[in-house]
C-alpha cells in the first residue's frame, strides 16, 4: 500500500530486461513510476516491455535525463538498473533523490563497464553483483547488498551477465520494501588494493589472443571476449608467423595430442597443454 512508505515515486534508470523487472516490482508497490532510458536507438526491448505492462516510458539523450530528474521535487528513489549514462554530480546532490546503482560485480572489485568480462579475464573465482547508494564517484558508494557466483571454467562473458541480471532482480525483490521505507542498512565498501576501474575503451590484452598464453589464460580470454552475436568487444585477433588474423568464434575441447599448431579448412587449430583451441574462420589483415 503506498501510504506505508517513505517513497511514493520511483524512477527507474536502465535498459534492457533488469530495468523492467525492477520497475514491474515497484509498481506492486507503488503507483507513481516510471521509466528512462539512454537514447542508444528510438526502439529498445525495454520499451516494448514497458508498453505492454503499461508503464510509463521515455527515451531520452543526456540533456532531457538532466531536465527530467532537476524537475523532480518530491522525495523519489531512483534506481539505476543496467544504466549506461554516467549521472551528474549535480543531480546526485539533489536531497531529494535517494539514487541506487546495481553493478554487476563484487565491488570494490571491477569498478566501471564490462565487469563480467574482467572478471572471467582475470581468473576470479567469483564474481557477483552488489546493490549500492550512487555517488559522484564511479561505483564507490555504500553497499546495500551483495550475492555471488562462482565463475567456472565454460562461462562466457554473456552467460555471465545474463546471470547477474537474474541475479540483480531476485536480490531487488528482497530490499525493495527496505528501499521504499528508506530503512536501508549501509555498509562501507571494503578497502582493497589493486581494484581497477575499468573504462569503456579499454579491451583485454587490446583484444588480441597471445601465442604465448598457457590453454588455461587463453580459454579466459577468448570466454571474456565472447558476447555472442552482440560481439560487444569488437571482434578477436591473432598474430602468427607476422601476419594478423581476426576471428570471432571459437571452440574449446580436451585433447591428448602434443602441443602444435596446424590450419584446417581456414581454422587455426592450438594444441596446448591438453586442449585443442580451435579459432574459427580466421580472416588475415595488414599485421
Amino acid at each position: 500500500m503506498e501510504h506505508e512508505y517513505y517513497f511514493s515515486r520511483v524512477i527507474l534508470l536502465g535498459s534492457g530486461k533488469l530495468a523492467w523487472q525492477c520497475a514491474v516490482e515497484c509498481r506492486k508497490r507503488v503507483e507513481n513510476v516510471e521509466v528512462l532510458e539512454y537514447r542508444v536507438t528510438d526502439s529498445t526491448i525495454l520499451q516494448k516491455l514497458c508498453l505492454k505492462d503499461n508503464i510509463r516510458y521515455w527515451c531520452c539523450d543526456k540533456e532531457q535525463l538532466c531536465e527530467r530528474l532537476s524537475a523532480v521535487t518530491e522525495e523519489t528513489l531512483v534506481v539505476s538498473a543496467g544504466n549506461s549514462w554516467l549521472i551528474p554530480k549535480e543531480i546526485v546532490a539533489r536531497e531529494n533523490l535517494y539514487i541506487i546503482n546495481w553493478h554487476n560485480a563484487l565491488l570494490p572489485r571491477h569498478k566501471g563497464r564490462n565487469a563480467e568480462a574482467w572478471s572471467i579475464y582475470e581468473g576470479d573465482s567469483q564474481t557477483g553483483i552488489t546493490w549500492h547508494r550512487l555517488t559522484a564517484a564511479v561505483d564507490a558508494g555504500d553497499i546495500i547488498l551483495q550475492k555471488s557466483v562462482k565463475i567456472d571454467n565454460e562461462i562466457t562473458a554473456l552467460e555471465l551477465f545474463k546471470r547477474q541480471c537474474e541475479m540483480g532482480a531476485e536480490s531487488f525483490r528482497e530490499i525493495l520494501d527496505m528501499l521504499l521505507q528508506k530503512q536501508c542498512v549501509l555498509s562501507p565498501q571494503p578497502e582493497e588494493e589493486n581494484c581497477k576501474l575499468h573504462y569503456s575503451y579499454e579491451i583485454p590484452n587490446g583484444g588480441y589472443l597471445d601465442m604465448s598464453w598457457g590453454a588455461e589464460k587463453m580459454s579466459r580470454f577468448l570466454r571474456a571476449m565472447d558476447y555472442g552475436g552482440l560481439m560487444l568487444l569488437g571482434e578477436m585477433h591473432v598474430l602468427w608467423q607476422e601476419k594478423e588474423y581476426c576471428f570471432h568464434k571459437y571452440k574449446i575441447e580436451k585433447t591428448d595430442c602434443r602441443d602444435a599448431v596446424v590450419w584446417q579448412d581456414g581454422d587455426m587449430i592450438i594444441y596446448k597443454d591438453g586442449q585443442q583451441i580451435t579459432l574459427k574462420k580466421l580472416k588475415h589483415e595488414s599485421a
